[in-house]
């Protein structure tokens, strides 16, 4: 499903001209990253399978956890929170066909921050969690 999350933002511009799609990371960040970047992880995920194969409706959670120097954008740059904010408009309520699965998307969650330390000093997090619906 990170794929389909991915295809979605990599086609939304005012996400890409933030933080280009080279800087979307499935769980593990690339090393010497720089911010802004984003980490799509997943959380948890129901497949439902009948003696027949799939049942038609699965759901996955998603974690989206956005990057930045700082968590607000402050002298042009696209703060952690700003870009997290930029990824929940794109992704909440969000009604596509990807690869031959429809899916819907939305927000579970009123979003959280937080400080990580990096190799070039602290940098600011921001989090949103998605649950997606998919109809196989």
């Amino acid at each position: 499903m990170y794929d389909k999350i991915r295809t979605i933002l990599a086609a939304d511009s005012n996400v890409t001209d933030e933080c280009p799609s080279s800087k979307f990371f499935d769980e593990e960040v690339a090393p010497n990253t720089t911010v802004p970047f984003i980490r799509i992880s997943a959380i948890e995920g129901e497949v439902n399978n009948t003696k027949n194969g799939a049942s038609g409706l699965d759901e996955e959670r998603y974690a989206v956890q956005c990057f930045g120097k700082h968590l607000t954008t402050t002298n042009s740059e696209i703060g952690a929170r700003s870009l997290a904010d930029l990824v929940r408009t794109s992704l909440d309520a969000h009604t596509a066909t990807v690869g031959g699965t429809v899916l819907r998307i939305y927000c579970d969650d009123t979003g959280s921050g937080w400080s990580e330390k990096a190799k070039d000093g602290p940098i600011k997090a921001y989090e949103y969690e998605f649950v997606i619906e998919a109809n196989r």
